[in-house]
């Protein structure tokens, strides 16, 4: 092992300013001040974990969902057997009537006359038409959307 030690020398170059020279002397034995060792500490590499990356996943390609067509009958039977069970002539005293369960005033506001009710099935499908052209599917509310109508 070896051991250094510094020497200084002051005003060596005969001027009048002082300067310093220091010259570092490499012995083999220890001097008045030891100097501190230095010792590596070990370093620990990190472990490398892998991460697996997700793998795309393929989106399934939607149908397109079809556009009602009101001039379709079984669409209003539908909603007839929603609103009514299928019942043509339903008048149950809540204000709406027929199997399509028409208030008066949107039965009257398509040409409709009389009580619903009383209309033929052809005719009061041919009155939702109407309606529906006029209104949009949202007059015949919860059933209009649990056939997905809205």
């Amino acid at each position: 092992m070896a051991f250094v030690s510094v020497r200084v020398f002051k005003g060596f170059n005969n001027s009048s300013k002082k300067t310093a020279l220091i010259i570092p002397v490499v012995s083999s034995s220890p001097s008045s001040t030891p100097m501190p060792s230095f010792t590596p500490t070990p370093t620990i590499a990190p472990k490398t974990t892998r991460i697996p990356m997700p793998t795309a996943i393929p989106t399934p390609t939607l149908s397109p969902t079809p556009t009602p067509d009101p001039e379709d009958n079984t669409i209003w039977e539908s909603i007839a057997a929603c609103e009514t069970n299928g019942n043509w002539i339903a008048d149950t005293g809540n204000g709406y009537f027929g199997g399509l369960q028409f208030s008066q005033g949107a039965w009257n506001s398509v040409g409709g006359g009389g009580n619903p009710a009383q209309a033929s099935k052809d005719e009061q499908i041919t009155r939702g038409k109407m309606l529906q052209k006029n209104r949009g599917w949202g007059v015949w509310g919860a059933c209009a959307q649990r056939l997905g109508l809205n």
